[in-house]
Formats: C-alpha cells, sequence, structure tokens
C-alpha cells in the first residue's frame, strides 16, 4: 500500500514538471516569437502567403509588445489595404514614410487609401510623388493645368403656384393682401481645380439660376398678377490648404449678383390709368404696376478646419455673410465616423449656429453614406433648423430664396464610370413657409401677415472629369 502511494506520488510530480516544463518551453517560444528577428520572419511567412488577417493579428500583437520597425509597418499596411480597411492602412504606410522608407508600390498603396476614404487632398499630394509612369495609370488624362473639371445642371419644381395661387386674400373694404410666388427654377453649376503645388489646391466656381416669380395683389374680388424672372450669378473660389497629414485650412470666398424687375405696385387716389379700381365709399383708389430693373450684390466669406483622426474626421467651420441686404454669422462643428475603416459605411453629424439680426438658430444635419456596390456610393440626409439666408459645406452651397426653409432631406448618389469620369444624381426636398401681409389704404403700413406653406423638389445630374 506503501508503494503504491508512492507511485501515484511520483506520477504526479512528474505530470506537474511535465506541465510546468511545457509552459516554461511556450513561454520561451513566445519571447522568440516575438523578438525582432522572429517577427521579422513569421511576417514574412504570412505576407507571402497573404494570410492577410492573421498577419493584421500577429502584427499587432508585436505592435503591443513594443516590437515596430518599418517593414513591419509595410506589410500591416498592405494586409489592411488588401483587406479594404483603407484607414488602418494610411496610418501604417504613413508611419513607414516617416521612418524614412520611399516606395512606388508603398505611395501608391497610400495613394489609393485616401482615395477611397475621401481624403482628396492627401491623396492629390501624394499624387504629386508618383513617377511619371505611375501617373499616367492613375491618371491618363493628367494635365498640369486642370486638376479635375465638373457640371451640374438640373431644376427646381416649385407647388407654391397650384397650392397657394388662388389662395383667397380678400379682406375688408380698407385693406388689400400680397403675396409672391416662387415658381420653378433652371441651375447650372460648374467649376475646375486646380493644384499649382504641392499642398495647395484651388477651386474656381460658377453657377447660375433663373427663377420664376409672380407677385399678386388682391383687392375686392380684383387680382393683379405680375410675372417676373430673378436671375442669379455665382462666383465661388475656395483654397485647399494641407498642412500636414489629415489637417485642412480652407477659406472660401462668394460673390452672389442677384438681377429681378420687381413689379412697383402703387394704391392712390390720383391715377386714371389703373390696372384695378377699388372703390372705399365715393373715393376710388387705383393699382398701378410698373417695374424696375434691381441688381443686389451679396457676398459669402467662410473659413474650414478639418482634421482626421483614426476613424473620426472632426471638423469646425464659420462663415460672415451679406444675403438679400441682411448681415449672417455661422459656427458650426461636424464630425464623420467610418466604423469599418473605409466607406462602406459612415455617418456625418453637423451643428450650426446661424445669427442674423441678433436672433439665434440652431441647424443640425445628420448624414449617413456608403457603397452599396463597387464604384456606387450613395448618400442620404435631412436637415432641421430654420434655414434662411444659409450656406453649407464652406459656402459652396447657399440657400438665399426669401422664403425660409424650414425642413429639408435629400439624397446624393455617385457612380465612377472610370478612372476618368464620375457621374452624380443630386436630388433635395425642402419644405418652405413664407408670410402674406395685409396692409391698410391709404396708409399702405402692413396690418397683419398669415403664413403660407410649399415645397421644392430639386434634381440635378452632374458629370466629373479628373485629369
Amino acid at each position: 500500500m506503501q508503494r503504491k502511494y508512492h507511485f501515484i506520488h511520483s506520477c504526479k510530480l512528474c505530470l506537474l514538471f511535465t506541465i510546468l516544463f511545457s509552459i516554461s518551453v511556450s513561454e520561451l517560444k513566445s519571447q522568440d516569437d516575438f523578438s525582432i528577428e522572429g517577427v521579422q520572419k513569421r511576417t514574412d511567412e504570412l505576407y507571402q502567403s497573404k494570410k492577410w488577417n492573421e498577419l493584421i493579428r500577429y502584427g499587432n500583437k508585436a505592435l503591443e509588445k513594443g516590437i515596430d520597425f518599418y517593414t513591419l509597418r509595410i506589410k500591416l499596411g498592405t494586409a489592411y489595404y488588401e483587406t479594404q480597411k483603407y484607414i488602418y492602412a494610411i496610418e501604417n504606410l504613413e508611419n513607414a514614410i516617416e521612418s524614412g522608407f520611399d516606395d512606388q508600390n508603398l505611395l501608391e498603396k497610400l495613394y489609393y487609401s485616401y482615395l477611397y476614404t475621401g481624403r482628396m487632398e492627401d491623396a492629390d499630394f501624394t499624387f504629386t510623388k508618383l513617377s511619371e509612369s505611375r501617373k499616367y495609370k492613375i491618371r491618363p488624362l493628367d494635365n498640369e493645368f486642370i486638376e479635375n473639371f465638373n457640371f451640374e445642371a438640373g431644376e427646381s419644381i416649385s407647388n407654391d403656384e397650384s397650392k397657394n395661387g388662388d389662395f383667397n386674400l380678400q379682406l375688408n373694404s380698407n385693406q388689400y393682401g400680397q403675396q409672391t410666388l416662387n415658381k420653378n427654377s433652371f441651375l447650372l453649376n460648374t467649376g475646375l481645380s486646380q493644384m499649382p503645388v504641392g499642398r495647395f489646391s484651388v477651386y474656381y466656381g460658377y453657377a447660375y439660376q433663373n427663377l420664376q416669380k409672380e407677385k399678386i395683389i388682391e383687392y375686392n374680388n380684383l387680382k393683379s398678377a405680375e410675372s417676373y424672372d430673378q436671375t442669379q450669378n455665382h462666383f465661388y473660389n475656395r483654397f485647399d490648404i494641407l498642412i500636414d497629414n489629415g489637417f485642412v485650412v480652407s477659406p472660401a470666398g462668394r460673390f452672389i449678383s442677384t438681377k429681378e424687375n420687381i413689379p412697383d405696385v402703387v394704391i392712390d387716389s390720383s391715377s386714371s390709368s389703373a390696372s384695378s379700381i377699388m372703390n372705399r365709399g365715393s373715393t376710388e383708389y387705383t393699382l398701378t404696376s410698373s417695374s424696375t430693373e434691381t441688381i443686389i450684390e451679396n457676398f459669402i466669406l467662410s473659413l474650414s478646419v478639418s482634421k482626421n483622426i483614426s476613424l473620426f474626421k472632426l471638423g469646425i467651420n464659420g462663415s460672415f455673410s451679406f444675403l438679400n441686404e441682411e448681415h449672417q454669422s455661422q459656427i458650426g462643428a461636424l464630425v464623420s465616423y467610418f466604423p469599418f475603416a473605409n466607406r462602406s459605411f459612415y455617418s456625418t453629424s453637423n451643428f450650426v449656429l446661424h445669427d442674423q439680426n441678433s436672433v439665434s438658430n440652431l441647424i443640425y444635419t445628420q448624414l449617413f453614406g456608403g457603397m452599396i456596390r463597387k464604384g456606387f456610393y450613395i448618400e442620404g440626409y435631412a436637415t432641421f433648423g430654420k434655414v434662411y439666408n444659409y450656406n453649407e459645406e464652406n459656402g459652396y452651397i447657399v440657400f438665399n430664396n426669401s422664403d425660409a426653409t424650414t425642413f429639408k432631406f435629400g439624397a446624393n448618389l455617385k457612380y465612377s464610370v472610370s478612372k476618368v469620369i464620375d457621374l452624380s444624381l443630386i436630388y433635395l426636398n425642402q419644405q418652405r413657409e413664407r408670410d402674406y401681409e395685409v396692409y391698410n389704404i391709404p396708409e399702405n403700413n402692413i396690418q397683419s401677415s398669415q403664413t403660407l406653406y410649399y415645397s421644392v423638389n430639386t434634381i440635378l445630374a452632374g458629370l466629373k472629369v479628373n485629369f
């Protein structure tokens, strides 16, 4: 019995010794695996066999243990690039370049990683470092004067006339009502960008709008309706300055010249050439209409600063403007999030504090976007808050209609046909409101007003050519 006990005890000791020995060997092996030589050898094996996910797991463990060298970053960057996790690819490829490694294959991967995550300024700067043969491979139409050219055209369809054109403005015998309808409009937008030096690019834009309007005055079952056009010419200029990787400062300006022949309605008791006659007691009041060409010049000065940090893009923006003979100021902040380290899905939240005549208004826009198939991107967004004399995207988009937009939503579709041509389709719906005024006769002062509502649907088709 004693002998059996010693035998069992000896077996337990042997088993314990074996376990401890195995752990020790495993730890030694683990330490060997995460030496510089071990990591170099193992990552080479995984790289050659294209086991990208395993290489990512192993390479990140090596980094956690303090093992870091430029060839490891190159292999990690390549593994992330091949698995389409472009944001992580950028972090590792940038690190390799900062270590002094400069290779055309590496720069090309970095270029596409920037391009596929929407970091155009970084992509353009990296493009300047490529050889002429690679430049031609990426952009067959490579042109030193023009970087890209864009053109958009479309129409806005309004239901203001059908919804409010027959609105009863009939009031008391000593009052009359007035409103201005915003009908359909034609839109055109074009521009080109240049890159005179590596970290500096310039965009020149021109936009044209022709808006059909109608001024209606009604009194005592008599109506005066005068149609006229408002034309707008927009000149836009933006400078994009790449301060550092992912850090962009963009000052911009927009000049707007608005021309229209607004009908000028005069109500008095002396004129005999009246388009409408209004009787009140023994006095005849006449409604005469004439028009004078009016040109109004407006402007927007804006500034945007953005920084890419891992899966996020953070930005602040501000502007000072003079629209519709009123001064405005805006200050805002945005955050974009790319949860999958690429543009397969992303979101952008934008908050803007808008001020006009010391009245502040918070405007919030939420956007979701993603790639639904290779080269085909879609974005959907909605804006909450009163949009009036307001600009977006660093002054590139302006809302300067005389009526306020209370809610808007839309969608953008983009399809890259080739390396040279991109097509786009833009849809925007605006819910608007407008006050119509009631005037006293003969004083012609406003007695009261009432709010009317309508909507506008805009569709734009676009073409972009990359040189």
